[in-house]
This record gives C-alpha cells, structure tokens and sequence, in this order.
C-alpha cells in the first residue's frame, strides 16, 4: 500500500484529493494531510510517506522550502506539484526535475487519478501547461 500525504491549503481543494485518492486509486492511502508548510513538514518526518501532492502556494513555509525539505529528508519520496494554471515560478522547478510530477488545479478527476498513478510508477508527469510553456519557451 503506498502512503500518500496531501498538502493543500484550500480545505474544499484537500477533501477532493483525499477523496479521489480513497476512492479511486487502488493500492494507496492517504496517511495525512496539512493546509500549511510547516505542519506538512514535522508530519513529513514522523510519518514517512512515498508521496506527496504538494500545493505550491502554502502559508507558514512555501511550497519551494517544503519542497527542498521533502527531497533533503526523505529522497526516496516522490512529489507531484499542484499549482494554478500560470505559476511561473512552479513551471520553473518543475522544468528543473526538482519535482516528480506537475498537475494544475482545476484538472479533471480522470487526470487527478492518471498523474497520481504514473508518479507512483516512478514514471514523471507533467500537465499540458508544462508542455506549452516547455515548447514555447524555445521558439
């Protein structure tokens, strides 16, 4: 069974994803969830899990810093990045490889469920933001 940990700081945006990952994703459980950096953090420790749906945008620590956090402290955890659409600054890091995964707010569930499923893999995904932005920045 592979833990899962959501932090979220929209509570309406938490319930969905925890849903959907009870729901409809077999072979996973979500083990904790948190709506700032700081408590996502010192749960990160005590409860170890495999992977993270992170929210870029979070009060008490930013999604970089528990970011950089998660991949110092538990490197063998994988970290789906869940931003708005034009978060620039999330597109970067994604590009980077920092992150394991990159999926935008307002996806359908089918998406949701296929994103989650492909970074347990140990396989990378990206939203199609993230393909835009990748090929229009070269032109």
């Amino acid at each position: 069974m592979k833990k899962i940990y959501i932090i979220e700081e929209n509570v309406h945006l938490l319930e969905m994803l925890k849903t959907i990952v009870q729901e409809c994703i077999l072979g996973h459980e979500v083990i904790g969830t948190a709506n700032n950096g700081q408590q996502a953090m010192k749960d990160g420790i005590a409860l170890e899990p495999d992977r993270f749906i992170l929210d870029f945008n979070l009060p008490e620590a930013d999604g970089d810093e528990v970011l950089n956090f998660i991949k110092t402290n538990l490197p063998q955890s994988k970290v789906m990045l869940y931003s708005e659409q034009n978060d620039q600054k999330t597109i970067e890091i994604t590009l980077q490889g920092k992150a394991d995964g990159h999926m935008i707010k307002g996806s359908r569930i089918e998406e949701i469920v296929y994103a989650i499923k492909k970074v347990t893999r140990g396989d990378h995904y990206f939203s199609s933001v993230f393909h835009k932005h990748k090929f229009s920045s070269k032109l």
